[in-house]
């Protein structure tokens, strides 16, 4: 008795492979997408457990600032359009500066109002920001961040303030919104968290 053709058999394994979706063959592979390929739904901000994009911008100093340059620092990401909430609430983020500078926390913020330098210029002097004000004229980070693109001066229905710790986002939420009391509980929390660093050499 003659043996069937092996061809048939490879044949057979083809077209189960071709009739899978490429992504769930990929997964019974035992290959994940990475990183790169995955995609958020549409409108969706990012959430706790998300890496946080990289971005450079302008600050009001002229002076250009990256996430990346505090990769050893808990970083305090404000997006505001600085209406009179947000005005209201710039001493509490700027206590929030103070507070913890000395323990590895930095505050960025970043405007809302497109290429407005003049207006963020004035609030930041009358209300003596001393944390970085940038600005992002064409709203391409805070879409990164909060999912979706908005006009100059509109307050976004999205989170945007972002706790980012060892380039993962930590927290997220509406601010002003969320209670400071719970902003600082978390970034307490995440500072009390941290590998201390090993004895320096004296040698």
């Amino acid at each position: 008795m003659k043996k069937p053709p092996r061809m048939s058999l490879v044949v057979l394994m083809l077209w189960t492979y071709m009739s899978v979706p490429f992504g769930e063959a990929r997964v019974r592979a035992g290959t994940q997408p990475s990183h790169a390929e995955e995609r958020r739904p549409s409108g969706r901000s990012l959430e706790v457990g998300d890496r946080a994009p990289e971005f450079t911008l302008p600050s009001l100093g002229g002076k250009t600032d990256t996430l990346s340059s505090h990769k050893d620092e808990t970083v305090l990401l404000w997006f505001t359009n600085l209406c009179g909430g947000c005005q209201a609430a710039l001493p509490e983020v700027q206590n929030l500066g103070r507070r913890y500078a000395a323990k590895g926390v930095s505050v960025l913020a970043v405007s809302l109002l497109g290429g407005d330098t003049t207006t963020v210029s004035s609030i930041a002097r009358k209300q003596r920001v001393t944390f970085p004000m940038l600005i992002d004229p064409e709203g391409r980070v805070y879409e990164q961040y909060g999912g979706v693109k908005v006009p100059p001066g509109t307050c976004p229905a999205n989170p945007q303030f972002f706790i980012i710790d060892n380039g993962l986002i930590a927290y997220a939420a509406h601010f002003p919104g969320a209670p400071i009391d719970e902003i600082r509980k978390e970034v307490d929390s995440l500072i009390g968290a941290r590998k201390p660093h090993p004895p320096r050499d004296p040698n």
